[in-house]
């Protein structure tokens, strides 16, 4: 158990090598691709002039043990502005004391300015102790599939949007 006092703010530059850091433990856990959110991706998609995504951060003094990537989403259904929370990770330490649930909160501290009214984010099917801590924090669960066009498939779709003899 750590005992250091955590702190939650906004994702800084400094923050950098820490948030790689991090994602790649979380890719790792779930056994997706590593290496990919690099350095390069966290300095143009986090802090660059046309930033996707936005974060706050963990910080155990001067030290990030914790991360959630968030971005501005919409649901039509209900109408409605919201965040989507893209990845949660908080240090192996200082799990079991908060931290994401506070993370949590401070994604929807930041998103609700601009009109949020939710927060999404999706889980691992085997991910027990996610979902008994995004239960206990009264999030609703259902199940879900999730669908990706990815590399060779979605150039294949710019393709063929691009088409000029696709139907009107």
């Amino acid at each position: 158990m750590a005992n250091t006092a955590v702190t939650i703010r906004r994702a800084r530059p400094a923050d950098a090598v820490a948030i790689v850091r991090m994602i790649a433990a979380l890719c790792r856990q779930h056994q997706d691709p590593e290496g990919l959110f690099d350095l390069d991706h966290v300095k143009a998609d986090l802090f660059g002039p046309q930033a996707c995504l936005r974060g706050e951060v963990a910080a155990a003094g001067d030290a990030a043990i914790g991360v959630a990537l968030w971005y501005p989403a919409y649901e039509s259904a209900f109408a409605a502005r919201g965040a989507f929370v893209e990845s949660l990770w908080v240090d192996e330490p200082y799990r079991r004391q908060g931290v994401a649930t506070a993370l949590i909160a401070a994604v929807a501290s930041a998103a609700e300015p601009g009109g949020a009214t939710f927060l999404w984010w999706a889980s691992k099917p085997g991910n027990e102790a996610a979902h008994a801590t995004y239960a206990s924090l009264g999030a609703s669960s259902e199940r879900v599939f999730g669908h990706a066009l990815v590399g060779a498939e979605f150039d294949a779709m710019v393709a063929r949007a691009r088409k000029k003899d696709r139907p009107t």
